[in-house]
């Protein structure tokens, strides 16, 4: 616990800056917190905000020479365009967000958790919510605020913790946690995240975002009692892509991932579809089905008479297994 709060500080202390001049007194909302006190930490702080990043290409981001082959980042495929974030850069803002055309999201990355999860900042048809990381902690975990209206959300539980509107939940849009080895040999045309700040974000470095094949992959079952999260690692996938089969929400579900290639993700079975895993080497395809498609590890497919449509997915992301611990007390562990 010693080491949490260090980390911690190290956190705040380097990452706290000027917020571009919105509102400082953001922490004087007459709302109370709506979870146990006792598991709020931190404070109010002043982390940038940021609705305007900058991508640049895979080599040019080579070049800078920072990042290794086991950096740690996130991918979304957005309008057959795929981006990067490493969580070397993301790590000065926490929270990164994105405006796509019609899609309106938000990548969040919490370091203390090791979890990443990109949300939809559309909740409801004419509001659209700014975010940005607060300092506060729930369970250890990042909460990112709005900024309009002072809500606060759990990262992880994706439900509002702080706010006056306490029924809104945060949905959530697919993303894939690899490696950046993976991003220079199978998207090398992708754009990725970076900034000027990085030097001056002394706890933002690639030693602290190595890839972590012990973070587990989990899918959250949220039509039981207390929610339930089906936890993956990668020894369930080997060297080779692999399948797992479960019912989520109700709903058939594959979860579908590879030890060698760096990723786990999981989609809704459509009714009458079956599919089998591809071999390695047409990653980053990775499964085929009875209708004679092929599908790419976002979910969308690529080649067949389905060719541009995509497989809805259940809420799910990697965490440390002691953030699963704190947030979910049924697990269901797939080893």
């Amino acid at each position: 616990m010693k080491t949490v709060y260090l980390v911690l500080c190290l956190i705040l202390f380097n990452c706290a800056k000027d917020s571009n001049n919105l509102n400082t007194n953001q922490d004087s909302a007459t709302s109370v917190w709506c979870v146990a006190e006792s598991d709020i930490g931190g404070g109010i702080s002043f982390f940038p905000y940021i609705d305007n990043p900058t991508f640049n290409s895979v080599p040019s981001i080579e070049a800078l020479n920072y990042l290794n082959d086991n950096s740690k980042l996130a991918l979304l495929k957005i309008n057959n365009q795929v981006y990067v974030f490493p969580y070397d850069y993301t790590n000065y803002y926490e929270v990164i967000n994105l405006n796509f055309e019609n899609d309106f999201l938000a990548l969040t990355y919490c370091p203390l958790t090791q979890s990443a999860i990109c949300f939809d900042r559309s909740i409801s048809n004419n509001t659209i919510v700014n975010l940005k990381a607060s300092g506060y902690l729930y369970k250890n975990n990042l909460v990112p605020m709005d900024i309009e209206t002072n809500s606060y959300w759990s990262q992880m539980s994706t439900n509002i913790v702080r706010g006056d509107d306490k029924d809104i939940e945060l949905k959530t849009y697919n993303i894939v946690e690899t490696a950046w080895s993976i991003v220079k040999n199978h998207f090398p045309n992708a754009l990725v995240f970076n900034h000027e700040n990085i030097n001056n974000c002394g706890n933002c470095n690639n030693s602290n975002t190595p890839l972590n094949f012990n973070n587990k992959y989990g899918i959250i079952n949220e039509h039981v009692l207390n929610d339930t999260v089906h936890l993956f690692d990668f020894n369930t996938f080997l060297n080779f892509v692999n399948t797992e089969y479960a019912t989520i929400n109700n709903k058939n579900t594959i979860i579908v991932g590879s030890k060698n290639k760096v990723f786990i993700n999981s989609f809704y079975i459509p009714t009458g579809f079956s599919f089998t895993a591809l071999d390695e080497s047409e990653f980053p395809l990775i499964l085929s089905d009875n209708y004679g498609n092929k599908w790419d590890l976002f979910g969308f497919a690529i080649e067949g008479p389905n060719t541009g449509q995509k497989l809805n997915s259940p809420k799910s992301y990697f965490a440390a297994q002691w953030a699963w611990d704190d947030f979910f007390e049924n697990q269901n562990n797939y080893n």
